[in-house]
């Protein structure tokens, strides 16, 4: 550019400065104009592998996200039903154990209250002999009734336990993909999450913008260099 503007300074002083000097102004402020064009494609076309990776990148991580459909409070409500389902798993298993050993049968098909039954029955007949056996008779078959009614109860409430396994295992897997982008776009909690995927659509429109820009610039430059011909042409005749 500068030695453009040398042999201008040396065509003036040669052909007269007053004569061709208008054209010679037209033709450095097109040549500036040109220049600044030439300079806007160089920075926007630099590295389009690098750009090319990035624009993938960012498509592969906004639909990773969108995919997932969270909702903005989605993590604080999974934890909580995650810590619900982990408190009920732990009261079903003690409920079930505590139903396997007052119903559960032994190896000769007699549960617990089975036996104190049989005690019960064994210990009523020999207070039907000997009446120095009833009050042990009488505690016996009180306890039998409350063993088969306690047994009965246990029972219920580990049948009854409002609890769903295949829920449970939902909720773990949706904590687990949260925890999971977490890690992998190096975010503090979902939102964060959730920010990312929008400032990754907002960069990815501005590569886009980029795009599009450099297309016009082309454009531009083809027609700045129509001029420029023009002018070096009126500047020469």
């Amino acid at each position: 550019f500068s030695f453009l503007t040398g042999i201008l300074d040396t065509l003036l002083d040669s052909f007269g400065k007053g004569r061709i000097e208008p054209y010679a102004v037209k033709y450095t402020e097109l040549l500036k104009e040109y220049k600044s064009i030439v300079l806007q494609i160089r920075d926007l076309s630099l590295q389009p592998s690098s750009k090319n990776g990035r624009k993938e990148y960012l498509e592969y991580a906004i639909k990773e996200i969108n995919d997932a459909a969270f909702a903005d409070d989605e993590e604080e409500q999974l934890t909580e039903l995650n810590r619900k389902f982990k408190r009920i798993e732990s009261d079903l298993g003690l409920l079930t154990e505590a139903d396997e050993l007052l119903s559960g049968e032994d190896d000769s098909g007699y549960s617990v209250s089975d036996r104190i039954r049989s005690a019960s029955v064994l210990c009523e007949k020999l207070a039907s002999k000997d009446d120095s056996y009833r009050d042990i008779a009488d505690k016996l078959k009180s306890l039998a009734e409350e063993s088969a009614e306690l047994s009965s109860r246990v029972n219920d409430l580990a049948t009854s336990v409002d609890y769903s396994k295949e829920k449970a295992d939902e909720v773990t897997a949706r904590l687990g993909l949260i925890y999971d982008l977490k890690a992998k776009y190096s975010c503090a909690n979902l939102a964060d999450v959730l920010k990312f995927a929008r400032d990754a659509a907002d960069e990815l429109e501005t590569m886009k913008d980029s795009s599009r820009k450099l297309a016009e610039l082309r454009k531009v430059r083809s027609e700045a260099e129509g001029k420029l011909l023009d002018a070096s042409e009126a500047l020469t005749a």
